[in-house]
């Protein structure tokens, strides 16, 4: 093989490994089994009064998560991280310290979001943590409907992504308050991400 010719064929193949690099991988077979994962979208916070949105960076590694909401409120940046024992929320004003996300958010905003079920909501799934009721298939099987705890909860416009249908629209709602996702990516904890277009 001609020197060009070797060289040519190392800078494809190195070509072709950096993109497949780049790429999303699952390992997990289930969206119940999905552990290690990232999305970006936006959010949409609606109470009786008033409504707000934010673009939505979240990733999550077991029970350990890390939420930038960027402009909610007026506030700039809200920064969320935390597991199931702690939680820590950074804004323009200082950090804050509580036992979970759902206790800071409310304290800081008075906004009762249940972060520790939208992690399930997320992947189209009722959280183990509580009963279920309702639950309403797609012709797909994909899991359209179901309420848990005072919520309605509707993932919808499934997509595959690799070996896993996941949903890409959420909303979830009680009476009085309601919240509307929209994904746009979803990835593998920080690393490749599949895009919805």
């Amino acid at each position: 093989m001609k020197p060009s010719l070797r060289i040519y064929v190392l800078c494809y193949c190195l070509a072709l490994a950096a993109c497949t690099s780049q790429q999303t991988v699952f390992t997990a077979q289930s969206p119940g089994q999905l552990q290690q994962w990232s999305i970006k979208g936006k959010i949409a916070l609606k109470t009786p009064n008033e409504g707000h949105s934010a673009n939505l960076s979240w990733n999550q590694k077991q029970d350990q998560y890390e939420i930038r909401l960027n402009g909610p409120l007026g506030s700039g940046a809200i920064e969320l991280e935390g597991n199931s024992h702690s939680a820590t929320l950074r804004n323009s004003n200082g950090e804050y310290h509580a036992n979970s996300a759902r206790e800071l958010l409310e304290r800081m905003s008075g906004l009762a979001m249940p972060v520790d079920m939208l992690r399930w909501w997320i992947r189209g799934l009722p959280s183990p943590d509580a009963s279920v009721s309702q639950q309403r298939y797609s012709e797909n099987g994909d899991l359209i409907y179901f309420e848990q705890l005072g919520w309605v909860v509707e993932p919808s416009r499934y997509n595959a992504i690799e070996q896993l249908r996941l949903p890409y629209k959420l909303r979830a709602g009680t009476g009085e308050f309601q919240i509307k996702l929209a994904i746009k990516n979803w990835g593998k904890h920080v690393s490749g991400s599949q895009t919805h277009k």
